[in-house]
């Protein structure tokens, strides 16, 4: 199997967070561009902070009572990338 270079998972990252935007504007009501970094990927902690995750709740459990399956679908369709 060819591994994948920087390059490659670069452009990948930056074709996901466009391809994925409008979903994530109207699932979320925030602009994907501001969690999105062509090097790291989703940044999930802004994500986290942005959301006011309440302590000693999960990310996951907040966006599922808010969002829906939905959002949790999209969340991990950005992680997994």
């Amino acid at each position: 199997m060819k591994k994948e270079t920087f390059m490659e998972g670069m452009r990948r990252r930056i074709f996901r967070a466009h391809r994925l935007a409008p979903k994530f504007y109207d699932v979320f009501h925030l602009q994907l561009g501001k969690y999105s970094d062509p090097i790291t990927g989703f940044d999930i902690i802004k994500f986290d902070k942005d959301l006011h995750v309440p302590k000693g709740k999960s990310l996951a459990d907040t966006v599922q009572e808010r969002y829906g399956e939905e959002g949790v679908k999209l969340v991990k369709e950005l992680l997994l990338a």
